[in-house]
């Protein structure tokens, strides 16, 4: 279909499906259409995610990695907002927030060519009778799905729990919580926006830096005796998801093989999707292992994964002598 019409298709199925529940309430009914509206989510979000690298490289694609990420928190926000506000005229009627999917398919198929350059050049080939390249896997791509999907059980077991983190320490109430969750989400979007400087001048040790300060933020979470730490601690927690997530999303064009970037992308959103699912069992399951079941029980834990990865990190990327991507991308691999 291509990717510009895939990203459509995507986009048009997790609107309708996602308006589904305001208009009916049978569960089966229900039930299908999420089925639905996770398949335009995940087509969507492989997709567009790749284009960016299709369009744009090095610095700039950096750059539009750390805008997405933060647009990504925007609209978290906004939409969460909008179904706060719709829940005064029923439930059902917060379905209806999935209906603002229909601005972005407007603005993509006016703004974004019909064809990415990648899919320009495949046409070429395919006029000349060369046969397309195959997309594959190669094992740095592995590497960085194994390390996203750890930082993401990671990122979302800090989320998860942060709530009950403060209320159980008594010291904020649940209202006051909500500042907490707020300050992790705008930290977020302060660093997508300014990611590309980010990168800039931490290189290859900007997923070091990001999970060093997981492992604080989560380190200071357990010991916070007051709402002041925990802001500090979501400070530091906001900054790192969009420092890893926003490195990884965009490293992954570099290390992957040559016309395999869409592949390896949507392997990695895959992975993330795979490590959010799997995060509440895996929190539950390491608050076991250490006979602890508070709120904070697994945090210990999960910041030493996070240094033990940064450590790695540490030894195994490093940046060339000529700051090149590619040269990156081959010792990287």
């Amino acid at each position: 279909m291509g990717k510009k019409r895939s990203v459509l298709l995507a986009l048009i199925l997790a609107a309708v499906a996602g308006m589904v529940p305001a208009f009916t309430g049978s569960y089966p009914v229900i039930l299908a259409s999420r089925l639905v509206f996770g398949a335009g989510v995940g087509l969507d979000c492989g997709l567009a995610m790749s284009m960016v690298g299709d369009f744009y490289e090095g610095q700039e694609r950096a750059t539009l990695m750390g805008v997405r990420s933060s647009t990504e928190t925007i609209g978290n926000i906004a939409c969460t907002t909008l179904a706060g506000a719709l829940l005064g005229l029923g439930w059902q009627r917060c379905f209806l927030v999935y209906g603002l999917l229909l601005v972005p398919v407007a603005l993509f198929s006016l703004g974004v060519p019909a064809r990415t350059p990648q899919e320009e050049a495949a046409d070429a080939r395919a006029d000349t009778g060369a046969p397309a390249p195959k997309q594959r896997l190669n094992a740095a791509v592995f590497g960085l799905l194994a390390l996203y999907f750890t930082f993401v059980v990671c990122n979302c077991g800090y989320n998860v729990r942060i709530s009950s983190v403060v209320t159980e320490g008594g010291f904020a109430t649940a209202t006051q919580s909500s500042f907490v969750i707020s300050l992790v989400a705008l930290t977020g979007m302060v660093c997508g926006l300014t990611f590309g400087r980010i990168r800039q001048v931490l290189g290859l040790r900007t997923p070091v830096v990001g999970l060093t300060l997981m492992a604080a933020a989560m380190l200071l979470a357990r010991v916070a005796g007051s709402l002041p730490l925990m802001l500090v601690s979501a400070l530091l927690a906001g900054a790192s998801g969009t420092m890893v997530i926003a490195f990884l999303t965009d490293f992954v064009g570099d290390v992957c093989p040559a016309g395999s970037n869409t592949l390896a992308t949507s392997v990695m959103v895959s992975g993330g999707f795979a490590g959010a699912s799997v995060t509440p069992a895996v929190l539950s399951w390491v608050g076991d292992v250490v006979d602890d079941a508070s709120a904070t029980g697994p945090f210990i834990p999960l910041a030493f994964v996070c240094m033990a990865v940064a450590a790695l990190l540490w030894v195994v990327l490093r940046e060339p002598a000529d700051s090149n991507p590619g040269a990156a991308a081959t010792q990287g691999e």
